[in-house]
């Protein structure tokens, strides 16, 4: 049996304050832990917010987040659509670039961590590790 795991990214970081806050149309980026668990064949290992990946300036950048979603399903398809990743998100008026976007593949059997583009699709298998993070707003000004 197949299962699709999406991580589609639209939109950015909406606020400078680090929040969660974010668009999306796909439930597994946009809905809770609980949500997610209960509906999909994956465990969130980890959410946080990726500290430091908002870029510096009088008025710095909102931190973007980490999340980790550990493989329960013999073999599932991720299909990534994600931006940011080449070219972050830039600071303005003297302001610093955030942190770009990155995701990573950390393979179950036995830990070998592969960095993944931002548009794919691909199988993964019980046991493997998808990590996100998400990209840091750009900051405004000079310190």
């Amino acid at each position: 049996r197949r299962v699709n795991m999406h991580l589609l990214w639209i939109g950015i970081i909406k606020s400078a304050t680090s929040s969660l806050s974010h668009r999306s149309p796909y439930p597994l980026v946009s809905s809770p832990v609980e949500v997610i668990e209960s509906q999909y064949a994956v465990r969130i290992g980890q959410q946080r917010l990726r500290r430091g990946s908002g870029g510096k300036g009088k008025f710095p950048g909102g931190n973007g987040y980490v999340r980790e979603y550990e493989v329960l399903a013999d073999e599932m398809m991720l299909t990534a659509c994600v931006e940011r990743m080449v070219v972050p998100p830039y600071g303005l008026c003297g302001g610093e670039d955030g942190a770009p976007f990155r995701v990573t593949l950390i393979y179950g059997a036995d830990g070998r961590e592969e960095p993944l583009t931002g548009k794919l699709n691909r199988p993964v298998h019980r046991g493997d590790r998808v990590v996100i993070e998400t990209s840091g707003g750009g900051g405004f000004g000079t310190a």
